[in-house]
């Protein structure tokens, strides 16, 4: 799979076109760049997850994700970690740390034949 939601499949590549207004399905790489992968991703969590998302109901994201319950209380417990960590002013640390690093950078799209398709 390709970017931040390893996009596989040709039927969702041409979803992910119409939602993200990217040509994915004929240049597949561009879901790598990661500018690109974030698109996806808010695309597939807008239209897919949606107010389920700002809910804090892990078990209705899930299943609008996966659904049914495959990785439930795991996910649970990550969020739970997650809210712990934004409420005790990690995540703030972690996002100010990360503006400050000198090495981030956009990655450039991988080279690849134009002739590739997604299968």
């Amino acid at each position: 799979g390709r970017g931040f939601t390893q996009l596989t499949g040709k039927e969702n590549y041409i979803q992910m076109s119409k939602w993200t207004g990217l040509d994915l399905v004929n240049n597949p790489d561009l879901a790598s760049v990661p500018i690109n992968a974030a698109k996806i991703a808010i695309a597939y969590w807008k239209n897919r997850v949606g107010s389920a998302g700002g809910s804090g109901n892990v078990a209705a994201v899930t299943y609008r994700i996966n659904g049914g319950d495959n990785g439930l209380s795991d996910r649970a417990r990550l969020f739970n970690k997650y809210l712990t960590d934004y409420n005790n002013g990690t995540i703030d640390k972690l996002d100010k740390e990360a503006a400050n690093d000198s090495n981030a950078s956009i990655a450039e799209p991988p080279s690849v034949a134009s002739s590739e398709k997604v299968l």
